[in-house]
């Protein structure tokens, strides 16, 4: 089994396709390949996949799957079907205007292995290597209050790092937060269909078991 299984969802239509290969291209270049991909279509293919044009190294399990229908609900049937359909001890979730850096995977693999030195609070173990969370960089996005304004026109030119730290709802993206797959199993997959579901999710689960944090940025959002 692999140490991580990355859950890929592609929109056709939605993301254009340099952004695709430049997605796919990230995961490629992982200097840790201990991972198997899944990458999911939401309905029928119009046009080729772009995974032709990517050339991943040897080790890592690639699969591409299209689903028979449409479910447009941002992702979340997919993400689902990704949970129980991996077999990687950990999940992280991608989205095709997402960049991971090359480093990404064997840093989460570090932060995962440190002996930390367990912290109970209510009964949990705050330092259990159940979750991690990275930060990475939200890009086009301008500070306004104590909101944020996401200008993808001026992508290059803008960005704000999203720490993930305090986890909460709004304060992380779908990318950051890495689980295991056997506690994604235990609470019955993602349930939770609604357009903000990750965040409100990742909030109760970080609660509920702990999390570890890396202290460095690890990818993008486009």
């Amino acid at each position: 089994m692999p140490r991580f299984t990355i859950i890929a969802i592609h929109y056709q239509g939605v993301i254009d396709e340099p952004s695709a290969i430049r997605s796919l291209s990230s995961i490629a270049a992982q200097t840790c390949r201990d991972y198997e991909l899944l990458v999911y279509h939401d309905g029928p293919l119009h046009r080729p996949w772009e995974s032709d044009k990517v050339i991943f190294p040897p080790g890592p399990q690639v699969r591409y799957i299209e689903t028979a229908q449409r479910y447009n609900d941002w992702g979340h049937s997919l993400r689902d079907m990704g949970i129980w359909e991996a077999s990687g001890d950990y999940l992280l979730f991608f989205n095709m205007d997402n960049v991971l850096y090359p480093q990404a995977l064997e840093r989460i693999g570090q932060t995962i292995d440190q002996k930390m030195r367990g912290v109970a609070f209510n009964g949990v173990n705050r330092t259990a290597p159940d979750i991690v969370i990275f930060p990475i960089w939200l890009m086009g996005c301008v500070g306004c209050g104590r909101k944020f304004l996401r200008l993808k026109e001026h992508a290059h030119e803008f960005r704000l790092p999203m720490m993930g730290f305090p986890t909460m709802h709004r304060n992380i993206d779908c990318m950051q937060f890495v689980m295991r797959r056997d506690l994604w199993r235990a609470e019955g997959g993602w349930k939770d269909k609604s357009e903000e579901s990750d965040g409100m999710m990742y909030e109760a689960f970080a609660a509920k078991y702990g999390t570890r944090y890396v202290g460095e940025m690890l990818g993008e959002h486009w």
